[in-house]
């Protein structure tokens, strides 16, 4: 990579981290930010992870060791599923946008490296040229900045990940033992990162197998003993490092590995079959075990996929969500730019197929197919950020696409990649004309109202806050209004002054609803759908025109008396 195309890195990621530190100075914190804090804050403090066991503990860490090692500390051990509590957290320390930007610019550093990561993989594969192509690509993704803004999960399971596909992708082709230990150590950390990193590895690791190593991987299929002997020294340490590095992401805490519910679900499940197992199983709640933490964590996980997390979509409404749910938020929440340019990169990739630059941009298009093949029945549809591993993708294979297109003998190839990138900067213009909304982005296709087809954190995280104050006092609003709001925060903390808006309650005067709630989605829970009345409990107001649209997630309206009763009428 030459100085200029360095250069050029640098600026993108620099652009990137001056958006997404803008954006975490804009929006209070998101549902899941304060629970992400304390449950870190509880392993600095007490070694203990029992607040929010079903989500795994690096990233806790990483955005909790500002706040911990500027001296905020919990009041008392937190019980499990104390999130209220850690919801109030951030108001008590006293230090509400410390702690908050704090976290937030760690996941900045994180998504920053992501980044880099993205185009040196580009630039090894297909040259410089591609790096600074994946950079802007990478730079510019909205779901990337978004991601990178707020304090959770998100982005660095994206990394890790990504780093465990690199490191295995080398493993298959050197086999060493400092490979496997590469490798081994980047696998603890995804999985310790983001529990979803199980279904995405066990899909896409095959397929880079099969792709990468075709006859190896036919021959251990063949004769797995031989293959076995012949590779025992990687296979012992993988097996080695794997369970003792993520023990050690726990503090090498010893935890029951199932709840006392779960034990007993289980232990009456197999009573029938094996009574000396169901009796082992039933005092299973009550043994510490190394991973016992870990372990519980993908228990409980499965337990929420088991029991259904409501989701909206597109009109309807599924505990189990929907096979075509990520397909149409990656069509929706990708810019039209970075869209065209996957597609043109594809079309061009298949023609060069045969050459060693195609055949990877065919990788990484087919690592993606997997990723998404792993999700299409997944019970939890909560989200886009859920698959931004593949959005992440996409900025290879937009840069690979350039890079066999330029590097073609032929006019026509040459012209493709300039196609491509052109494609390429519409879409960063187009990210770059949302700022600050990039949790809430959605393209051309999803229309002026982009909550018909999902809500939750694809646009309404309970963000917009600060956002709503501003919009109130610009308007001299300085009453009470009535506010139905979704989200973790406290409205009044944030200078609104409010009275709840019950579901089917015809207001008057100035009325602010969070989108989530507008589509129906109001007392939701883990295996429970909202209600008839709830559904409907905001529908009346979809047929005003609010006077401003807050962010992506608000909706404020304006009603004089005569307007309600028009539409009790209806």
């Amino acid at each position: 990579m030459s100085r200029l195309q360095a250069a050029l890195v640098g600026i993108f990621v620099l652009l990137f981290v001056a958006r997404a530190l803008d954006i975490g100075r804009r929006y209070n914190h998101t549902f899941d930010e304060p629970t992400q804090i304390a449950s870190g804050l509880e392993l600095w403090q007490y070694g203990t992870f029992v607040l929010h066991d079903d989500a795994p503990p690096l990233a806790k860490l990483l955005v909790s060791a500002p706040a911990y090692l500027a001296g905020v500390r919990l009041d008392a051990p937190p019980e499990r599923a104390g999130w209220k509590k850690a919801h109030t957290l951030l108001y008590r320390s006293g230090r509400y946008w410390f702690v908050l930007r704090s976290a937030r610019a760690v996941n900045t550093v994180v998504g920053a490296l992501l980044v880099i990561l993205l185009a040196w993989t580009a630039a090894s594969a297909w040259g410089g040229w591609a790096g600074v192509a994946a950079a802007c690509a990478a730079g510019f993704s909205p779901g990337v900045v978004s991601a990178a803004s707020i304090a959770n999960s998100d982005v660095l399971g994206v990394l890790s990940l990504l780093v465990t596909l690199l490191a295995f992708r080398r493993l298959l082709r050197r086999g060493d033992l400092a490979g496997a230990a590469l490798f081994a150590l980047a696998l603890a950390a995804a999985l310790v990162s983001k529990l979803s990193a199980l279904p995405f590895l066990a899909f896409a690791l095959p397929v880079m197998a099969a792709f990468i190593a075709r006859r190896q991987v036919w021959a251990a299929l063949r004769h797995p003993l031989a293959f076995s002997r012949a590779h025992a020294a990687v296979i012992a340490a993988i097996v080695v490092i794997v369970p003792f590095a993520i023990w050690a992401a726990y503090g090498f805490h010893l935890a029951p590995p199932v709840g006392e519910l779960q034990a007993t679900t289980l232990a009456q499940a197999l009573r029938p079959r094996a009574p000396w197992l169901a009796s082992l199983v039933g005092h299973l709640w009550s043994v510490p075990l190394p991973l016992g933490g870990f372990a519980r964590g993908v228990g409980v996980a499965y337990n929420i996929a088991r029991l259904g997390h409501p989701a909206y979509f597109m009109g309807e409404y599924s505990l189990h969500g929907w096979p075509t749910y990520f397909l149409v938020t990656l069509l929706l929440k990708v810019p039209l730019g970075f869209l065209a340019a996957v597609l043109a990169s594809t079309v061009l990739a298949v023609r060069r197929r045969g050459t060693a630059e195609g055949r990877e941009v065919l990788l990484w298009l087919c690592t993606c197919a997997a990723i998404l093949a792993s999700v299409s029945r997944a019970g939890i549809n909560a989200g886009h950020r859920h698959v931004l591993v593949v959005e992440a993708l996409f900025a290879l294979v937009a840069a690979g696409g350039i890079a066999v297109g330029l590097g073609s003998e032929s006019r026509r190839g040459r012209l493709a990649g300039a196609v491509i990138t052109a494609a390429l900067l519409l879409g960063a213009a187009a990210s770059l004309r949302a700022h600050p909304d990039a949790l809430g982005y959605t393209n051309l296709l999803a229309g002026r109202d982009p909550d018909w087809w999902f809500v939750d954190s694809n646009l309404d995280w309970g963000q917009d806050l600060e956002r709503l104050r501003k919009e109130l006092a610009a308007r001299g609003i300085s009453d009470e209004i009535h506010f139905a709001y979704f989200g973790a925060a406290e409205p009044e903390r944030h200078g609104i002054r409010f009275r709840d808006l019950a579901p089917g309650e015809r207001a008057t005067g100035w009325i602010a609803v969070s989108v989530h709630y507008l589509r129906g989605m109001r007392d939701s829970g883990v295996g429970s759908l909202p209600d008839r009345e709830r559904r409907e409990g905001y529908a009346w107001l979809l047929r005003e025109v609010p006077v401003a649209r807050i962010g992506t997630s608000i909706r404020l309206y304006h009603l004089a008396g005569s307007e309600a009763q028009a539409h009790d009428r209806r």
